[in-house]
């Protein structure tokens, strides 16, 4: 049984973490996925010592089960880095800090499209976005 940290740093660190912070978090550690079911979760996996790890990342923050699979996902991590809970929070939730140390940089960019299906943006918009980004980042 996974030992929940009863504490408001720890909703308030939850709170501040999205599923793509954590996928930059993993693959600046080296993590690997492998396996993704699109909208739902994706799998990565890492070893140490011979041992071979894996993180199931909830891809739906919305999902009910949300919460509970990120903390099962900090305590793989805490074990793996040796690190202890709060620190694995707060290094999530500061990704910039990770992508510094791996010579990246990260942009946060938050794009909202009127009309449109949650999972589907049109290719007209998907183009026009990528000639702005473009220009913004040249």
């Amino acid at each position: 049984m996974i030992k929940m940290i009863s504490s408001d740093l720890y909703t308030q660190l939850i709170d501040t973490l999205s599923p793509d912070k954590i996928e930059v978090y993993l693959e600046c550690s080296g993590w690997v996925k492998y396996k993704e079911v699109e909208y739902v979760l994706s799998l990565w996996s890492n070893s140490k010592q011979d041992k071979q790890f894996t993180i199931l990342l909830p891809l739906d923050k919305e999902s009910a089960d949300f919460e509970i699979k990120i903390e099962e996902l900090v305590l793989i991590l805490s074990r793996f880095e040796e690190r202890s809970k709060i620190d694995i929070l707060k290094s999530l939730g500061n990704t910039s800090v990770i992508a510094q140390e791996n010579n990246r940089e990260i942009i946060d960019i938050k794009i909202e499209f009127k009309e449109v299906d949650k999972h589907y943006i049109p290719a007209k918009s998907i183009y026009i976005l990528s000639k702005i980004s473009t220009k913004l980042l040249s």
